[in-house]
């Protein structure tokens, strides 16, 4: 199942293409002429201060990210209550129409269940949401598990199937949380930014150690650290 969650969050990126690289870009084009303006002496303070401006304005997209996203994950988090809400108003018609259905879908479940290994059995229970699945699964674990007898095997079964669990709206807006909190602790949050130039930027040190390479400012710091 796919994490409605943390679809608005991929979502949003989208909104922010080009932003950070358009900073970091524009950075690179002005330190670079930074030894054709200034004299020795001031290219190193010139470059600092650009490298600074730069990095506030990238504070100022990822904050603006963070803010947008969480609005959008509250607007989608009332949306959810709502349709919940609105399933519990069922008319009698309704509520007979949906028993059919899970009649039926328990039919399909069970003739699904029954073809599979072990294996595509638990991982099918991975993130998926649809209770009556896993209570299937789990069941057709149980009675594979009994029929091996003695066998360690059957343990191990049970024990896998005891495990098992639907995954509900409470995991879906922890695993989120996580993600949001890890968002908002990282310096080097890269909205709208391709995921291969990420990892470049990453491997360098980070933006601000990207923007520093090849300058006057980042020769003298890596002198001043080795006297």
């Amino acid at each position: 199942m796919r994490n409605r969650y943390l679809d608005i969050i991929q979502e949003n990126e989208k909104n922010y293409e080009g932003k950070i690289i358009d900073i970091l870009n524009d950075t690179k084009i002005k330190l670079s002429e930074a030894k054709d303006i200034y004299s020795a002496e001031k290219v190193a303070k010139y470059e600092k201060k650009i490298i600074e401006e730069a990095m506030k304005s990238v504070r100022e997209v990822q904050q603006s990210y963070l803010s947008s996203t969480s609005d959008l994950l509250d607007k989608k988090q009332a949306e959810i209550m709502t349709a919940a809400q609105q399933k519990l108003q069922l008319t009698n018609t309704e509520i007979l129409l949906q028993e059919m259905k899970k009649s039926n879908e328990l039919k399909i479940n069970e003739l699904k269940i029954k073809a599979m290994s072990d294996e595509d059995i638990i991982q099918s229970c991975n993130f998926n949401s649809n209770k009556l699945y896993v209570l299937q699964a789990k069941q057709e674990l149980n009675l594979r598990a009994a029929s091996l007898g003695d066998d360690p095997r059957a343990t191990q079964l049970k024990n896998t199937a005891r495990g098992l669990k639907h995954y509900t709206e409470e995991d879906e807006k922890n695993i989120v949380l996580q993600e949001f909190k890890s968002m908002i602790a990282n310096p080097n949050l890269m909205p709208g930014v391709p995921f291969g130039t990420k990892l470049a930027i990453l491997d360098g040190g980070g933006i601000e150690d990207f923007l520093l390479q090849g300058t006057q400012l980042q020769a003298d710091r890596i002198a001043q650290a080795t006297d």
